[in-house]
């Protein structure tokens, strides 16, 4: 959205204000005057920088000077490099068009000389940072162009627009589209845990509305809420944001922007959520004032500090790549793997040192021990207490028994205490007892729900390292290594077991999924690509121990004689990320699509291309008997199954995304879509690219665009696109079991006739079907006959689909498969 502005005319400041600062800003020399300039705007001015003087009070506390900024660059020579730096390699159309669009209710930018300058500063930005262009980037600019006293001087400009997305918008420097995009997925994960921390009844309420994260928070992270908010109101949060100089201070403004908007979100009628959010704004200046303190509250006194450790060691200004690494390569390695591990918790994680050692937090926390007996017998933290969860550890028809005990003990605490959950620290293990315990209390609307890092396991390693001092410290009862060692090994056997053994019918996770948890949390960079053999520089080194275990996994089987499960294929249930199935060993998940991987071996070669007739006119036989059941079992899209009809799955046919088997080689994208038969246009064939042309009229017509392009229909519904080498479905929720999807449109690729997207509009999809042997629950607007046949093969499905940030990657694997060969049947 872009809001619409009235003419800015800030009112004069205070004559005696206006004095003390400009004494202030002359008598800084050294740092510990920059501090008392910032107590000064905070205490007297109320956190507000004078309008005269705000571009030279944000460069004094983002740490540079005008002085120092002027003697640096030569206007000549920089003029002369922002005009070069204009070409068409450098996304000189993108960024014009989106220059025009900048604030369009303001005149100022309505003047040739300001759309000129903007693009060269644009341009010469991505020069020099050699990154490309994101959308967005306009926006940002834009208010320092507006500043009273530095908005005149293109070398002042660039400088702040620099240093401001340097400390408070990192993500935009990763270089490439696609890695930025990728980056944003994590913060997503980590916005979305936030939420579910602070508030889980109004987060669970939006999701199951079809309202993740990243439809109402990409804009706020890109354009730190420039393209969202009036100007006066923008002008008002980035002098507070400036002031405190924190990087995470823009999520906590957003957490507590839509956190005070909770009754006005849960009124709304649930067809009018995208846009409401979309529109969530303070009011005036005041209530800026009073969100970033609630905001400030909510990260300082309720947010575990050792979450907010792990965020800042990925986006704050630090960890940039090229000159702006952190030398600390070793507490990055660590924080990196802190990231690996929460991606098999639907909760934030908190250290051990904050829950136990540190007593100097402001948070309470209450410990609760989700081993089994014997495990928590061999040894546990004194401060901890034992729940018995055997009932929900084999998901046995009475283990509502064992949570509502559980929900009973945290009724009166609520609100008041901060629940840590102590596991194994084996993910497999922890799946089944403490991140399924804690997203079932965060489901009844518990907040504060958290999950000790590193379990169980992490406490052994440091006793081992640290001898009995550190034993001492954490106050660890009754510990016997033989003992715990024991208790653990008959654990894991007894899983690998189960396992082994586990009939297709019975779910490998009973803990569903969310979009916005689901995120991908793997690294750009990832830990996950070092070579464990050689520890390169930085990296955290494995402990004997760690060794150990992993060669006892390595060699175990069950009694089958098949390998036993490990943890690099656990069961983890956020194995599964929305963006494909991360089933391979080290490095897969750390590569350009954020996680997704080819879905077959190498020896896989039935692959689907365009323009190849479908594979069953193609052998011109018979079709054969239908062989589908009523849900997806292991390998259901693999080559064997393409010889089966696909008119013949039955209606209901259901998908279990927390089961790796079944999600294997799949990519799903969430989106917001819809979809009606129409007659084939003249478009072109198998296509795979960008119209550059707004034609509203190729769009169903129960969609439509407005002058924005922003696409408004009552019919848009929550679905899933699934992707793999030889098919192309789309799923929706179930109506009641949260880790299951409904198999709605099944086609073979080859008959993915078209797809498109507006340049202009990059976040709008728009897919062609051939209808033959699609698949329609009985409501659709399409009449197929009762074994799922079109009878007109003159018609076509058209979906469009709103990804928000997912397109390019949903482009990049279907241009990956569609280009393959199709296959030998």
């Amino acid at each position: 959205m872009n809001v619409q502005d009235h003419e800015f005319v800030p009112e004069p400041t205070d004559l005696e204000l206006l004095r003390k600062v400009k004494t202030r800003l002359l008598s800084i020399v050294v740092p510990g005057d920059l501090v008392q300039l910032r107590n000064l705007l905070v205490t007297t001015a109320d956190g507000t920088c004078p309008h005269e003087l705000r571009g030279t009070l944000w460069l004094h506390l983002l740490g540079i000077t005008p002085e120092h900024v002027l003697a640096e660059e030569d206007p000549q020579q920089f003029a002369l490099e922002a005009r070069h730096a204009v070409r068409d390699d450098n996304s000189k159309e993108q960024i014009w068009k989106d220059v025009r669009r900048t604030r369009p209710s303001l005149m100022r930018f309505k003047e040739e000389r300001v759309q000129n300058a903007l693009l060269r500063l644009l341009s010469l930005f991505c020069e020099r940072n050699s990154i490309e262009y994101i959308q967005g980037m306009n926006e940002i600019l834009a208010p320092f162009v507006l500043l009273d006293d530095t908005g005149g001087n293109p070398r002042l400009v660039y400088a702040l627009y620099n240093e401001f997305i340097t400390k408070f918008a990192t993500f935009l420097l990763e270089g490439s589209e696609q890695r930025m995009f990728n980056t944003l997925r994590i913060a997503f994960s980590f916005f979305a845990r936030l939420f579910l921390y602070h508030d889980p009844e109004l987060f669970w309420y939006l999701e199951n509305q079809g309202m993740s994260v990243d439809l109402y928070t990409t804009s706020w992270f890109i354009t730190i809420f420039a393209r969202n908010f009036s100007l006066e109101i923008l002008l008002k949060l980035w002098d507070l944001l400036v002031l405190e100089d924190h990087a995470l201070g823009i999520y906590f403004f957003g957490l507590a922007l839509v956190l005070d908007k909770k009754e006005h979100l849960k009124r709304v009628d649930p067809s009018a959520l995208p846009e409401a959010l979309m529109n969530l704004a303070p009011q005036d200046v005041s209530e800026v004032k009073r969100l970033w303190r609630k905001g400030s509250e909510l990260r300082i006194r309720q947010t575990p500090s050792s979450y907010l450790r792990i965020l800042l060691s990925r986006f704050s200004s630090h960890q940039r790549r090229g000159s702006r690494e952190s030398v600390d390569q070793r507490k990055h390695a660590v924080h990196d793997a802190a990231l690996e591990e929460m991606r098999h918790s639907s909760c934030l994680q908190v250290s051990l040192d904050e829950t136990v050692l540190d007593r100097s937090f402001n948070m309470s926390f209450f410990l609760w021990d989700c081993r089994t007996r014997e495990e928590f017998d061999s040894g546990h933290i004194a401060q901890a207490a034992y729940l018995p969860l055997d009932r929900l550890r084999a998901s046995a028809p009475d283990k509502d028994l064992d949570l509502d005990h559980v929900l009973q003990i945290c009724e009166p605490l609520k609100g008041s205490i901060h629940f840590c959950l102590v596991g194994s620290g084996y993910p497999e293990l922890d799946a089944l007892d403490a991140h399924a315990l804690a997203f079932f209390l965060t489901q009844r609307k518990v907040p504060f729900v958290s999950v000790l890092r590193g379990g169980f396991k992490s406490i052994v390693y440091r006793v081992e390292e640290e001898d009995a001092v550190f034993q001492d410290m954490i106050g660890l009862s009754e510990f016997n290594l033989a003992r715990y060692e024991a208790a653990l090994k008959k654990r894991r056997t007894a899983f690998a077991l189960s396992r082994a053994n586990a009939t297709e019918d019975q779910s490998d996770m009973h803990v569903p999924a969310s979009a916005s948890l689901d995120y991908d949390m793997q690294m750009v960079s990832s830990s996950s690509t070092r070579k464990e053999s050689s520890s390169p520089k930085g990296s955290v080194k494995k402990s004997g121990r760690e060794l150990k275990e992993d060669e006892e996994q390595k060699n175990a089987v069950g009694a089958d004689g098949r390998p036993a499960t490990s943890t690099a294929s656990s069961t983890s249930w956020f194995r599964r990320t929305i963006f494909g199935q991360n089933t391979g060993g080290g490095g897969g998940g750390g590569c350009g699509r954020g996680g997704m991987l080819s879905p077959a071996g190498e020896n896989n070669k039935t692959l689907v291309g365009p323009g190849s007739a479908s594979p069953h006119q193609k052998q011109g036989q018979n079709l054969e008997p239908c062989k589908w059941k009523a849900h997806a079992d292991a390998g259901w899209l693999d080559k064997s199954t393409i010889s089966r009809p696909v008119n013949g799955i039955p209606e209901g046919f259901t998908v279990n995304i927390a089961d790796p088997k079944v999600m294997q080689g799949v990519s799903l994208f969430p989106c917001y879509a819809a979809y009606q038969l129409t007659s084939l246009d003249n478009c072109d064939a198998n296509h795979v690219g960008g119209d550059e042309e707004d034609d509203s009229s190729r769009l169903p017509p129960s969609i439509s665009t407005d002058s924005f392009g922003t696409t408004r229909s009552n019919k848009l519904r929550r679905l899933f696109v699934g992707i793999s080498k030889l098919y192309f479905l789309v799923l929706v929720p179930h109506e009641s079991r949260p880790e299951l999807l409904v198999l709605e449109v099944i086609r073979h690729l080859t008959d993915v006739h078209q797809v498109s997207f507006k340049k202009s509009k990059p976040e709008w999809l728009r897919f062609v079907l051939r209808t033959r042997y699609v698949f329609f629950k009985s409501e659709k607007t399409s009449k197929p006959n009762a074994r799922g046949q079109s009878s007109n093969s003159g018609e076509e499905l058209q979906m469009i689909c709103h990804m928000a940030s997912n397109v390019p990657a949903c482009l990049q694997v279907l241009q990956q498969y569609m280009d393959q060969p199709s296959p030998e049947l």
